[in-house]
């Protein structure tokens, strides 16, 4: 699976390129000739600064697991046996993508000042000014001096490997996982009329901001160069307490050849409970990504988008924390009623009516991410004022974490109840 993948980011590295292959247009001299199919010119190749290309690092390693378990059971008797079992898995050489086309030496200071919002707090983050490092595309080379429109405002673009390129994404191999839990289960094998399983886990996943999909993304953390340990942080999976049981209770039915046990007898219940903690997710600004000045000779603009300039596809605030947020707890409810009627000796009719989220939680799916909104003061020359240094204002919003969805994926649905029969033979 993963060969295929990065063979498929080898053959992403041309499309685009001047160089890709033309579609020809044809004409025809005759006019009385049929109609040729109406095809395209051939393309003249996209502007410098947008073509994107991928390459497979030199060192890039398969992905792999190393799993351990270690488990105890003790017979408590009446067909109980309790089970304490830890599991560990970690995961190595899993995939990343870079931009190594952004130019590390040159980058500017980003100054952020947390405002509260309309409920007066500043939400998961404390009021205060944050700094991050950007990273800068181009930089003004000349430009008016108002009120004068001339000369033309100019830049000079920055690139690692190639102007040209607006990104050059390494496939690499540089990020780990580990995953670490304790279960502790009950397990009935048949007492009477009743079997029943209950078990708790309590796990902890973390990892360095591990990719979550099979196509490459242009630039996966927030900065290519720093120290990869600044990502790590709660995995996009982690569930830290879940909670499951199950049963299946035979209803005790009457014995003799007495007509009434064919509506008493061959009666079972099975419910099964879900309980566990919601998924983390991380807070999100919204806003443009803040230049280092405006309109004077010398400013930086960014080379993208997101809090740091660098359109990672893990969208995070540095100073509120990767996966820091979580969704709230998910409940379900399913429970089967069968009532079987045997027919002769080798047949039976299977009545099964089956209600699932019985209790019509509603188990969020989807929540606000935005937590704060930017807005950038430019401070731009003026006729009277020579330019200054913007203000940027990351103001929360009361409306973070709210939910926007429930009950909306393949694992959670409102109540849904079916019947159904089965003939066996």
């Amino acid at each position: 699976r993963y060969w295929r993948d990065w063979s498929s980011d080898v053959c992403s590295s041309d499309l685009g390129s001047s160089k890709s292959q033309s579609t020809p247009s044809y004409t025809t001299a005759n006019t009385g000739a049929a109609a040729l199919p109406s095809l395209q010119s051939p393309p003249s190749g996209p502007a410098p600064g947008t073509q994107t290309a991928f390459f497979l690092d030199s060192h890039l390693q398969n992905p792999y697991t190393e799993q351990m378990d270690l488990a105890v059971q003790q017979d408590l008797g009446h067909s109980n046996v309790l089970s304490v079992s830890y599991l560990g898995a970690m995961g190595r050489e899993l995939p990343n993508f870079l931009n190594v086309n952004i130019d590390p030496t040159h980058t500017y200071k980003i100054n952020y000042v947390l405002a509260p919002g309309t409920n007066g707090t500043c939400g998961p983050a404390a009021c205060g000014t944050y700094s991050v490092n950007a990273y800068a595309g181009r930089q003004i080379l000349t430009a008016p001096t108002p009120p004068a429109t001339t000369p033309p405002t100019t830049y000079q673009s920055f690139a690692a490997i190639n102007p040209a390129f607006g990104s050059v994404t390494e496939v690499m191999s540089n990020v780990n996982s580990s995953y670490n839990a304790l279960s502790v289960d009950v397990t009935n094998r048949m007492f009477k009329w009743i079997t029943f399983d209950a078990n708790y886990t309590w796990a902890h996943a973390l990892d360095f901001s591990q990719y979550q999909f099979t196509a490459p993304s242009t630039n996966n953390w927030l900065d290519p160069y720093a120290n990869q340990r600044i990502n790590y942080g709660n995995s996009s999976l982690n569930i830290r307490h879940r909670a499951v049981g199950w049963a299946n209770v035979v209803v005790p039915g009457i014995n003799g050849d007495s007509p009434v046990k064919y509506l008493t007898n061959g009666w079972s219940i099975k419910p099964l409970v879900q309980m566990q903690s919601g998924l983390p997710y991380s807070a999100g600004f919204s806003g443009t990504t803040p230049q280092s000045c405006y309109g004077q000779v010398g400013c930086y603009l960014p080379i993208g988008t997101g809090i740091t300039g660098t359109s990672a596809q893990t969208a995070y605030l540095p100073f509120v924390g990767r996966n820091t947020q979580q969704y709230p707890r998910d409940i379900l409810v399913d429970v089967r009623f069968e009532k079987d009627f045997p027919i002769m000796e080798h047949y039976s009719l299977q009545l099964f009516a089956e209600a699932f989220n019985v209790a019509n939680h509603q188990n969020i799916t989807g929540v606000n991410t935005t937590a704060y909104q930017l807005s950038t003061t430019q401070n731009a020359p003026t006729p009277t004022f020579a330019g200054g240094t913007p203000v940027n204002t990351l103001t929360y919003q009361p409306s973070f974490g709210t939910p926007s969805s429930a009950n909306s994926n393949y694992a959670y649905n409102p109540r849904l109840v079916q019947v159904a029969a089965r003939f066996v033979f």
